[in-house]
């Protein structure tokens, strides 16, 4: 189980590091990126809720594999960003 967050804390490291170099690259993209994180991470705490409430241990699950990737990506946006800054 450990072994599953880890993969998918590493994929969400990965996705977070090409969301930051194509915000770099393309100004337009931050536009488009930042909703969307927000939307996922909004969507996945809804998934976990409901799962929860309704002692749903699967859909509870899906949850939190939704929510580790898009954590990753958002604290590794948010760490570039700060390091770029304080630079």
């Amino acid at each position: 189980m450990f072994l599953t967050y880890l993969f998918l804390f590493s994929i969400g490291v990965v996705l977070g590091l090409v969301v930051w170099n194509l915000e770099k690259k393309n100004k337009g993209f931050k536009n488009v990126s930042r909703p969307i994180v927000k939307a996922l991470f909004l969507v996945s705490l809804i998934v976990m809720i409901i799962g929860f409430t309704m002692a749903y241990l699967d859909v509870f699950r899906l949850g939190v594999y939704i929510l580790i990737p898009i954590l990753a990506v958002f604290l590794v946006r948010k760490t570039f960003i700060y390091f770029q800054a304080k630079n």
